[in-house]
């Protein structure tokens, strides 16, 4: 078996060119049952660590009186989310968890811009109105 873009051999259970790193449609690599189960416990500690990792790091923080600490983790807790997201769909392209999860993720990014922006522009029309 070749390599349809740079031409070289490659072997037929490999997903990637070793040569120049282009992925190999006709592999004979299949997905196995193992392997999607794998990316769906790695997509629900994702969505753990998204969501419920922000709530409960805010709760201990509000209990605790150390804000700052439980705040910056709930922060870090979403990144490693976003993280986890984003090694199970390299490591498990053909996996639909981790499909809808990444869409649900870029939709999220887009509403916190959208909101952001909003903020930003109503800020700047509040204080051009005070100043007046």
């Amino acid at each position: 078996m070749f390599c349809e873009h740079c031409g070289k051999e490659v072997n037929p259970d490999a997903e990637v060119c070793l040569n120049c790193g282009c992925r190999i449609k006709n592999s004979k690599k299949q997905v196995t049952t193992q392997d999607d189960q794998t990316a769906n416990t790695i997509c629900i500690v994702s969505l753990v660590c998204t969501f419920a990792g922000s709530f409960i790091f805010g709760i201990l923080g509000d209990l605790s009186g150390l804000e700052n600490f439980f705040d910056t983790l709930a922060g870090f807790s979403s990144l490693f989310g976003f993280a986890l997201m984003v090694y199970a769909r390299i490591t498990y392209p053909n996996n639909k968890f981790a499909k809808v999860l990444m869409w649900i993720y870029i939709g999220l990014i887009a509403l916190i811009v959208l909101l952001v922006i909003l903020v930003i522009v109503f800020g700047i029309l509040f204080f051009t109105s005070l100043v007046k």
